[in-house]
C-alpha cells in the first residue's frame, strides 16, 4: 500500500507463505491513469490510493463510487521463492527483492 508518491517497505512476514509452497511471486504494479475520464491529480491520488490505517472495506467502498477508473498494470519478473529460507532474514530480503523489482518498474 502507498499513497502513490514513494514505494513503502513490504511486510516479510507475507512472505512466510510463498516459501513455503515453494511458490514463484509475481510482482503487479497497478498505477491510476485517469478518474472518470480526468488524469488524476495529486489530490486524487488520496482518494485512490490505499494506505495508512484505512481499513480494505472503506477504501474499497470508495473506489466502487467513482464513475470509472483507468489503470496501467505492469507485471514483473517473477522472483523465485524457493531461493529463500523461510526464517526472518531471508523473509526480510525476498520482501526487499520484491520491492526492488516494482520500485525499478515505476
Amino acid at each position: 500500500s502507498t499513497n502513490g508518491k514513494k514505494i513503502l517497505p513490504f511486510q516479510p512476514l507475507f512472505f512466510s507463505s510463498p516459501i513455503q509452497a515453494k511458490a514463484d511471486i509475481i510482482p503487479v504494479t497497478v498505477t491510476y491513469t485517469h478518474l472518470n475520464g480526468k488524469p488524476v491529480t495529486e489530490q486524487d491520488k488520496d482518494r485512490l490510493h490505499w494506505y495508512g490505517q484505512v481499513p480494505f472495506h472503506l477504501h474499497l467502498w470508495n473506489i466502487l463510487s467513482f464513475k470509472s477508473i483507468n489503470v496501467k498494470i505492469t507485471i514483473h519478473q517473477k522472483i523465485r521463492s524457493v531461493e529463500y529460507q523461510n526464517i526472518i532474514v531471508e523473509r526480510h530480503n525476498l520482501a526487499q527483492a520484491a520491492r526492488d523489482v516494482i520500485s525499478a518498474g515505476c
